[in-house]
């Protein structure tokens, strides 16, 4: 049976931004590269690569964006200098271009919204495309939930495998930064028809009052642990109760009765974890979900590391969210980056909804649980 020619290419400092509370990469990640935070980008681009193994004939480009990453690749753009911290958007549509040219079958690009608008305004429709989940910003339903989930669809294509065509979206990041959320339609790409990928971001509006979650949160609530508590409107009605001014798309840390730290990176967390546990303190999390795509931690959690989540526990993280955001969901899916750490999560997590009110819903990670996505 003749391999699929599949062209990979990667954004290598796509997800930057996560861990340094930036609200994205773009135009910022030199800000997190002095912060002392690494590219995560290129260890996932290995990380798929080795998963979907020879399973098909790799192309790429030179250097940080795909070559660096897979040694036994057919290179396109082969007088390309495209090394870490030089590469530009206009870079990621020049390879698209070349891959198209090569005749691949599909091409797999790791990054977020801003790489899949960047891919879609160079090749549109015209060719297959998977995005693989490396960046902050993972709104557009273009991409796998996680890496291995790509890796395990990619290994099961074979020639002629139906597509379907989904949008492109990206936030504002400026506007996000200030705390406004505005979604822009970006462009379409043809995926692969399959449960692996993700649906689009959706806003829920609550029809369900707030007051009694909140309160039931506040009835549950430890006054004499440090809380993180993460962004969103579910989470920002759980920080006004709390004195100070909450961030809507920030991590806060919640001491007693007031909002003590603001808008965290992860190594503030990291420092004030150390802190707390160092004086046998109580550490807890309270996250909410993203509405349609059912996202528990790896889109805009990434400031809460696979360092940070192995110390405070699973049993210390409480999830809450009004019943119209877990309506369609099969269950919440997890990415910190670790699969160990991922395949450690409980089968189950309890869910806040209401007063006195809660919903079991099943953790999904991985290549494992993309068959139950498509379960009836």
């Amino acid at each position: 049976m003749t391999k699929l020619r599949v062209g990979l290419l990667v954004n290598p400092v796509a997800g930057l931004g996560g861990p340094a509370a930036l609200k994205g990469s773009d135009g910022h990640w030199k800000e997190a590269l002095d912060a002392g935070y690494a590219p995560h980008a290129p260890e996932r681009a290995r990380k798929f690569v080795e998963l979907v193994g020879d399973a098909v004939e790799w192309w790429t480009v030179p250097g940080a964006m795909g070559g660096d990453h897979v040694r036994s690749a057919r290179l396109v753009l082969t007088d390309a200098t495209l090394t870490l911290g030089a590469t530009t958007r206009d870079d990621t549509g020049r390879a698209a271009l070349a891959l198209k040219e090569a005749k691949v079958d599909l091409l797999c690009f790791l990054g977020g919204d801003g790489t899949a608008t960047d891919v879609s305004k160079a090749v549109g429709t015209s060719i297959a495309c998977l995005g693989v989940p490396a960046g902050v910003k993972i709104t557009s339903p273009v991409y796998t939930h996680d890496v291995a989930e790509a890796a395990w669809l990619v290994a099961q294509l074979r020639h002629g495998f139906e597509t379907i065509t989904r949008d492109t979206t990206d936030l504002d990041e400026e506007a996000y930064r200030a705390g406004d959320v505005d979604i822009t339609l970006t462009g379409n790409l043809k995926v692969p028809l399959s449960p692996a990928i993700q649906d689009g971001k959706v806003a829920t509006s609550h029809e369900t009052a707030m007051g009694p979650l909140v309160e039931q949160v506040l009835r549950e609530w430890d006054s004499d642990a440090l809380t993180f508590v993460g962004a969103g409107s579910v989470c920002q009605a759980v920080k006004a109760q709390f004195w100070g001014k909450p961030t809507l798309l920030g991590v806060d840390g919640i001491v007693g009765s007031r909002l003590a730290h603001l808008d965290l990176d992860a190594h503030k967390i990291e420092a004030l974890v150390a802190e707390q546990m160092g004086k046998d303190g109580k550490v807890r999390i309270v996250l909410s979900t993203i509405g349609g795509q059912g996202m528990l931690l790896g889109r805009g959690t990434q400031m809460f590391t696979p360092a940070i989540l192995r110390k405070v526990g699973w049993d210390n993280i409480k999830v809450v969210a009004p019943p119209e955001k877990l309506l369609g969901l099969k269950g919440l899916h997890i990415d910190t980056g670790d699969a160990e750490l991922d395949a450690s999560a409980p089968k189950h997590i309890r869910v806040t909804t209401g007063w006195n009110e809660t919903r079991m819903m099943r953790v999904l990670c991985g290549a494992k649980d993309a068959l139950e996505r498509a379960a009836p």
